[in-house]
């Protein structure tokens, strides 16, 4: 099963996805504090990021008007509940602070409709091939 995206739920996906990377230095401070689970867990984040962005294209914009998925089932719907997660937080601090980030706001909306649609989709399609959430590795349990 194919999952396809427009460009307006493209571009505010890659908005969110962008936007968390430039936490990646955050992998290596926590390792150097030897908070070896907390640097995994990030680690593990943004290689899923970086999956998503090789499907959205590296570019801020493109010209095709949809886009089609290929991250692996599993994987699509830990990184997807993520941004979700993360895009909900942000629109309960725009909800306190109104009109000061009206365009964020936008876009997290347009994420977070996306999110919904593709993870309902997503429920319905097996993944028993996709590597495990702890470590990384296929068939490890």
């Amino acid at each position: 099963m194919a999952l396809t995206i427009s460009r307006a739920q493209r571009d505010a996906i890659y908005e969110l996805v962008v936007t968390h990377l430039t936490g990646i230095g955050d992998v290596w401070t926590t390792l150097e504090n030897r908070d070896i689970a907390t640097s995994k867990r990030l680690a593990r984040a943004f290689v899923e990021d970086l999956h998503l962005l090789n499907d959205l294209g590296w570019d801020e914009t493109i010209d095709s008007e949809r886009v089609t998925l290929t991250v692996p089932p599993g994987e699509l719907v830990r990184t997807l509940a993520r941004l979700h997660r993360e895009a909900a937080g942000a629109l309960g601090t725009y909800v306190s602070r109104p009109k000061d980030e009206e365009a964020v706001a936008e876009r997290n909306l347009t994420a977070s409709a996306a999110f919904a649609e593709l993870l309902s989709q997503l429920a319905t399609v097996p993944h028993p091939h996709d590597r495990d959430a702890d470590d990384g590795q296929e068939g490890s349990r």
